[in-house]
């Protein structure tokens, strides 16, 4: 008798994750639960739902805290980015340390086969190497958030959504009773509870400082904070005669610019920091690249040019960020990504 491969599953006690433990069992994997423990004050909830999946899947259920390793490489990580007037995405961080770092070495080392997720992405098998690619369903796909993902782990990480579209996943998860009538979806910064300006200011020292016209330099008004405050962003400025959009900010100055001109926040290159290469191709080459998760994915230019990676958009973009992670893909095909320099 073949002996079943075995999965340890990130289960976070939401619908995809449960979906994707209800696929693994059915494929016939031995399936061993994991739910993670990442910051104080996150929803008991989310434990006592994974817990109850776990028992209506027939599948073993353990707690691994991991708030002492989210707590530095992913919180800290955050409000330091933020300190050096960038606009991170902890998401990525968390997948690429947490999710596919520490869950992975530990899985590893309980002698698991694989380690799976909640994720909607594919993984692709060319010539005994293994790719991550869009997920069928291209609404859902979070391919974006997994681009840091070290090539070499890949072939051990299962993703039982890669396939299936939401409709679907709705359908199992109510047949199975996985989710109850007050069911709702992840916020976006899981350890961001309420408002994020809020959140950061109990973590930076901000002060008042000078919001300026971009060019003519002139004074229109005094800002909360350099940190409070995104490229592109319009809302929060307190000014009149707008609508006014922040253009750039100067850190060690405490001072925001602002413009009336949408056309100032456009631009067609950036260059990319930590960059990260999953499937190598040669440069430079044309691909698609997705500076934001929700971006559709624009046409560039992809090369590398004394050592800097740069991607050269077709057509202009608006508010790249530093800060922000850009996807690159070809065919489908997640090429890997990096982090906008300022």
């Amino acid at each position: 008798m073949k002996k079943r491969k075995k999965v340890f599953l990130a289960l976070s006690g939401g619908r995809d994750s449960a979906v994707a433990g209800y696929l693994l069992r059915k494929s016939g994997y031995e399936v061993t639960a994991v739910f993670f423990k990442l910051f104080k004050g996150q929803e008991k909830i989310k434990l006592v739902r994974a817990k109850k999946t776990a028992k209506k899947l027939q599948i073993p259920f353990m707690v691994w805290d991991f708030k002492k390793e989210f707590k530095k490489r992913v919180i800290q990580d955050f409000v330091k980015q933020y300190k050096l007037g960038l606009t991170p995405n902890p998401c990525i961080v968390c997948n690429h340390l947490i999710k596919f770092g520490l869950f992975y070495r530990k899985a590893k080392e309980m002698k698991a086969d694989f380690i799976a997720t909640g994720h909607y992405v594919q993984r692709a098998k060319i010539k005994n190497k293994f790719y991550l690619k869009k997920a069928h369903d291209k609404e859902k796909d979070q391919s974006y958030f997994l681009w840091r993902l070290k090539p070499q782990f890949i072939k051990n990480c299962l993703f039982p959504l890669g396939k299936v579209k939401s409709k679907r996943v709705s359908k199992i998860a109510k047949k199975q009773k996985f989710i109850s009538k007050d069911y709702k979806s992840s916020q976006e910064i899981c350890f961001v509870p309420g408002f994020l300006n809020e959140f950061l200011k109990n973590k930076i020292k901000t002060k008042k400082g000078k919001i300026l016209e971009k060019g003519s330099r002139e004074f229109l008004g005094d800002h909360q904070g350099v940190f409070l405050y995104t490229l592109g962003q319009r809302t929060g400025l307190g000014l009149s005669g707008g609508p006014w959009y922040v253009v750039d900010k100067n850190v060690k100055k405490n001072i925001i610019f602002v413009t009336r001109d949408k056309s100032d926040l456009l631009q067609k290159r950036v260059n990319l920091k930590l960059v990260n290469i999953i499937k190598k191709i040669n440069l430079p080459t044309s691909v698609v690249a997705k500076p934001r998760y929700r971006h559709r994915g624009s046409l560039a230019n992809f090369k590398k040019n004394k050592g800097k990676y740069i991607i050269q958009f077709k057509k202009s973009q608006r508010a790249l960020t530093p800060g922000q992670s850009v996807a690159i893909y070809k065919n489908n095909f997640l090429i890997g990504g990096g982090i906008i320099k300022k």
